[in-house]
């Protein structure tokens, strides 16, 4: 019996190539789709999962709901005193992210390298499972200056990788001058899915011993490590009185993280890498539901759609003497057999796709996969049944409750309620086509905004140095002449001393307040230290008072703000702010504000305009270059030869590292491109999955028509009017399929650009453009089949009538 019926299937098969092409090509490329998304999603839900004590790990964050204020830096005093005073703490740990130069003697001849890397505790490799491959997790950084690498560091430092390392020196030129460090331990190259992606690690006595201010700066990210029947809500409770006691004014209160939350849907963000997309993960997992939906929907059209040339099969079968139940058991074999076959093809097309997708993406989701877990391929399995059913079930029960008489006699036609059906699905589809084309279009229209609106300064031509790590005594003096230096070059208009630059963070965060107000309530700003020459040369307009002037004495002791800075002080115009005197920091010291400049954004346009306090230091930092636009011509590589040799000349050793501002600026941006991409990627899909649907519904359409499109050639009638007929009633389901669609793009859009402090303005472009896009192609679909039918001779259609 079962070998009858798969005989019948591959016969149904062979005569329906076509329709049978399109069920499994769409099949196919909508599963592989839902997977590659299912994959995305999977990567970054894993973030920090493989941490055996995960339960027990908390990230410690800072909320003051009076100051609107939210950290996940607190000041480095903290950890210690969790772990000696709140005995549910087990352990605790501290990271403080820095750059700074490293220099290496090892095996291969002396280098520099310009790094990223923190300070952190003994206890932190103890806390979380970051696999060692030389050294002991407990005692690595346990003495004194001692330094943990990676493994892809010890190969970029030293050449190769083994046991050998341990023991080397490394010099490190940061903030507390030159540092002599040991190698003690190699890590291997952290998981891809950890929010920790830090590659150096140099021990805390540096900070611990380090100067008096340290202990007042916020900069510092702490972990605390639970014991396991401690409860966090106890803890929090504990370490907030203890807090409260050191410091009553203070009026906030620190909190426990889940680690697994950390990257996720952490209410602090991410002090150290980058931080995902909560909402991107749920609107992701909507497109790929929709994409599979699409792809059985399909199926679900072109079945019915075929009835009438399956009922006369079903007529003689029921005559021979087959029972309803024994044809519905045949159709729902029929159905199970497409999506298995689909599903290995889906397989298939995912693992192909999936480095390209990892690529597109940024990220190496592909390192973990999907394939090892039990429950996925439980989930697969349960949804090539459930796709079976729900695809085979209703044409199944349609066909096989056919009355072989009235089929027989040919009195039988479509039922209304299976055209219903087939126009209801087919709407249903352009519907999720419309909702994700308009998204991938407000996506990268809000994308161009970003990237052509004005900054509010200028950033064109400006190349940028980092500063110098390897110096001596007299640095500020080198400093000097190299800007002397450089400034002579024919190519070079100007340069700019900065302690950050625009598409960067700032140098610090501080509280400021009035004279006479309460400091613990006092709102927090960004530092930015600048030269006299920084708001001229990026063109930053001042809207009340003056620049720093370099001809006068005590400008260090004087400020510049924005305007930001200026409504969060608390004057009520930039002209009140000026003479006035406010604290900054743990200074006593009242410092005079003489300018204001207009707010502009020194990040990108995700962010609001943030309160920044320019600080007056001349002599050191990051070189911003100008270049004359008169020498635009000058080949750049000539141009970063020249700044280079001249540069190694003053600061033997250092690296010399350069970018072009607005290439950074861009790629603030490429992570917003990335997701567009993926967007356009997967709309086409659907489109192309419901263009198949619409091909296959059109075919069969025009199929039955074809003696009627002839009888009406040979009365008269034209190719025009037989098009008009023939696409009458798809062009109406399309503009219903866009009537629905629309209000769901704008709630996309609404809720995407909710993401964006600066964002595009609502217009009716937003609806038109990608509603029209998918209506020309369905119709550009339908138009084609019927134009070939129209065209055709109608004696071919006529001869045997």
């Amino acid at each position: 019996m079962i070998r009858h019926t798969f005989i019948v299937i591959l016969r149904t098969l062979r005569k329906n190539k076509v329709f049978s092409l399109i069920n499994i090509i769409g099949l196919a490329v909508g599963l592989a789709a839902g997977l590659l998304i299912l994959q995305y999603v999977y990567f970054e839900r894993s973030f920090d999962q493989f941490h055996t004590e995960k339960n027990q790990l908390f990230r410690v964050g800072y909320t003051d709901e009076a100051r609107d204020a939210k950290s996940s830096v607190l000041p480095h005093t903290v950890a210690p005193q969790l772990e000696s005073e709140v005995s549910q703490v087990k352990k605790s740990t501290r990271l403080w992210e820095q750059n700074g130069t490293l220099v290496i003697q090892g095996s291969i001849e002396q280098a520099s390298f310009k790094q990223t890397f923190v300070y952190t505790d003994a206890n932190f490799f103890s806390m979380f499972d970051f696999p060692m491959l030389f050294g002991e997790r407990t005692e690595v950084l346990a003495g004194l200056k001692s330094v943990v690498i990676t493994e892809s560091v010890a190969q970029k430092f030293f050449g190769e990788v083994d046991q050998d390392i341990l023991g080397n020196t490394v010099t490190l030129y940061h903030m507390f001058g030159p540092q002599q460090y040991q190698v003690t331990g190699i890590a291997e190259d952290f998981p891809a899915n950890s929010h920790i992606d830090q590659e150096i690690f140099f021990s805390f006595d540096v900070i611990d011993n380090g100067p008096e201010y340290l202990r007042y700066w916020s900069a510092f990210t702490t972990y605390a490590l639970l014991h396991q029947e401690a409860s966090p809500q106890q803890v929090s409770s504990v370490v907030n009185t203890i807090m409260k006691n050191a410091n009553p004014e203070d009026s906030g209160e620190l909190t426990l993280e889940p680690i697994a939350q950390t990257y996720l849907h952490s209410e602090y963000g991410n002090s150290l890498g980058s931080t995902g997309n909560a909402q991107i993960i749920y609107i992701f997992s909507i497109i790929a539901v929709f994409l599979v939906v699409i792809a059985w929907i399909n199926y679900l059209n072109l079945v019915t759609a075929q009835a009438t040339e399956r009922a006369k099969e079903v007529g003689i079968r029921k005559v021979v003497g087959s029972q309803r139940v024994q044809l519905i058991s045949q159709f729902l074999l029929e159905a199970l057999l497409f999506n298995v076959v689909s599903a290995l093809l889906a397989l298939t097309i995912f693992q192909l796709s999936l480095p390209a997708i990892s690529d597109l993406l940024g990220k190496e989701i592909q390192t973990v996969h999907l394939f090892g877990e039990p429950l996925f391929w439980l989930a697969f399995i349960l949804a090539i049944i459930v796709g079976s059913v729900v695809s085979g079930l209703y044409p199944a029960w349609v066909l096989s409750s056919y009355q072989p008489i009235a089929v027989l006699k040919g009195s039988f036609s479509n039922s209304r309620q299976g055209i219903s059906l087939r126009k209801t699905l087919m709407v249903l589809q352009f519907v999720a086509s419309v909702a994700l084309v308009g998204g991938t279009y407000v996506v990268f229209q809000q994308l161009n905004f970003m990237r052509n609106r004005s900054l509010g300064l200028n950033i064109e031509e400006t190349l940028i140095i980092s500063s110098p790590a390897i110096v001596d005594d007299n640095s500020s003096g080198k400093m000097a002449s190299l800007k002397t230096e450089i400034s002579r070059f024919p190519f070079v208009k100007s340069v700019v001393f900065s302690g950050n630059v625009p598409g960067k963070s700032y140098n610090y965060n501080v509280q400021a307040a009035l004279p006479g107000e309460d400091f613990n309530e006092a709102h927090s700003y960004s530092i930015l230290e600048i030269d006299d020459q920084y708001i001229t040369e990026y063109q930053i307009p001042l809207v009340a008072g003056r620049n720093y002037n370099d001809t006068l004495s005590q400008e260090s002791e004087r400020l510049l703000i924005n305007e930001t800075a200026v409504q969060l002080l608390g004057f009520g115009t930039s002209e009140d702010a000026i003479g006035k005197l406010i604290k900054v920091g743990n200074s006593e010291e009242l410092r005079e504000i003489i300018g204001v400049v207009t707010n502009y954004h020194h990040k990108s346009l995700k962010n609001a305009y943030e309160p920044i306090i320019f600080n007056y230091r001349p002599e050191n930092g990051i070189l911003s270059v100008k270049i004359d636009t008169d020498y635009a011509s000058t080949p750049v590589a000539a141009v970063i030869s020249s700044l280079k040799e001249e540069y190694l000349t003053l600061f033997p050793g250092n690296p010399f590292e350069y970018y072009f501002l607005d290439e950074q600026f861009d790629s603030l941006y490429q992570e917003d491109q990335r997701i567009g991409q993926v967007f356009a990627i997967f709309s086409g899909l659907a489109i192309f999955i419901a263009g198949l649907g619409l091909f296959g519904l059109t075919s069969f359409s025009v199929a039955q028509k074809t003696k009627e499109i002839g009888i009406r050639k040979v009365l008269g009638a034209s190719v025009a009017s037989l098009l008009r007929l023939l696409s009458r009633d798809f062009a109406q389901l399309m503009l219903l399929a866009l009537a629905i669609g629309i209000p769901i793009v704008f709630w996309i859009m609404r809720e995407w650009l909710d993401n964006y402090a600066f964002s595009i303005d609502y217009s009716i472009t937003l609806f038109l453009v990608p509603s029209g896009l998918v209506f020309l192609i369905g119709m550009l679909i339908v138009s084609t089949q019927t134009v070939k039918a129209a065209q055709a001779n109608p004696i071919e259609s006529l001869r045997y009538e």
